[in-house]
């Protein structure tokens, strides 16, 4: 047997026995909850799984026996996890869409109603008439840094929470325990980082990264560790995808004879956070990033706009770096 791909078509041709046969995707929609999962068709064909390996099983099986080849599903605080890697290891195709996105089909279609049985059908149907991307799930190294990444950025954000009680507290016994709990929060932040350091000095295609990543000026372990983990594709895209994942990218907002001035949306928020912390430290160390900064600013940009923009300069250089040090460790985009 011979698979011949036309993602133009959404299909595949399969050649048995000196025939071809046209085997179209067909999708299944997923809403995700903490204990079970809605699987439904849009013909409304529909099942209810437990979020266990048992019941991850029973899915797997049925989905096999109504022929579906690709699920959509949206990201549910993390409980998706678990689920979209089961179903891509037994040969499911895995497409993610952003709640906007499946919510604004909703509404194209005039459905105003939610209830996780029609979630998971209106996400077969996106599946059909829109055909997003499916996307590969991290491998373990990547996604084992992903989560102690993800809990940095938490133990920084409890940090700048409780600093801030601790100016606005005037009793003495509040502020001690204030201050107890910033020492605590402050030695987890340095077992995470020593942590960080040894995952990626582990992976030794993390390391090759990092070391790459590090070189560029403006650029420190912090800023590394969080592409590393949370935009993996990063060497293996264009300068325009690489904008648009980072949350970089600017869109115009036209309509008639109105023109609205473009902003950045959507993409990775992490990652976008921490290119623009490391734009900051570039315009100063990076001559580059510096020279550009000046010039947009010279032209009147405000501040802030000019410091996007230098963030986007800073990612396209980065994507370039690694395509060009790391071609054979960079991943496909997906």
């Amino acid at each position: 047997m011979i698979l011949v791909s036309n993602s133009c078509a959404g299909e595949s041709l399969e050649r048995k026995h000196g025939k071809t046969i046209m085997e179209t995707a067909r999708y299944a929609g997923i809403d995700v909850a903490r204990d079970k999962c809605d699987f439904a068709l849009e013909d409304r064909t529909a099942a209810i799984f437990e979020q266990t390996a048992a019941g991850f099983g029973k899915a797997i099986a049925w989905l096999t026996r109504h022929r579906v080849t690709h699920v959509v599903l949206e990201p549910s605080g993390g409980y998706e996890k678990r689920l979209a890697e089961a179903l891509t290891q037994a040969g499911l195709l895995v497409c993610r869409v952003s709640p906007h996105q499946a919510r604004a089909f909703a509404k194209a279609k005039g459905v105003q109603a939610k209830t996780d049985a029609l979630d998971a059908r209106l996400l077969a149907a996106f599946g059909r008439v829109l055909e997003p991307p499916p996307r590969q799930p991290p491998d373990a190294q990547t996604a084992a840094l992903a989560e102690i990444v993800r809990r940095r950025r938490q133990i920084v954000d409890f940090l700048t929470e409780e600093h801030t009680r601790r100016e606005q507290t005037h009793d003495a016994a509040v502020t001690a325990m204030i201050d107890a709990h910033i020492a605590m929060l402050k030695s987890q932040l340095a077992v995470i980082d020593k942590t960080i350091a040894e995952k990626i000095a582990a992976c030794p295609a993390m390391a090759e990264k990092q070391e790459v990543l590090q070189a560029v000026p403006g650029v420190g372990k912090v800023t590394a560790a969080v592409l590393l983990a949370e935009m993996p594709e990063l060497g293996a895209l264009d300068a325009k995808q690489a904008a648009a994942l980072a949350g970089l990218a600017p869109y115009n907002r036209d309509s008639g004879k109105s023109s609205k001035k473009a902003s950045v949306r959507g993409g990775r928020p992490g990652v976008r956070c921490a290119l623009y912390m490391a734009s900051v430290s570039a315009v100063r160390h990076n001559g580059d990033i510096k020279a550009f900064y000046q010039r947009l600013r010279g032209q009147g940009k405000p501040a802030k706009v000019a410091m996007i923009a230098a963030a986007r300069k800073l990612i396209v250089i980065l994507n370039a770096k690694l395509r060009d040090a790391c071609p054979k460790t960079a991943p496909a985009a997906s």
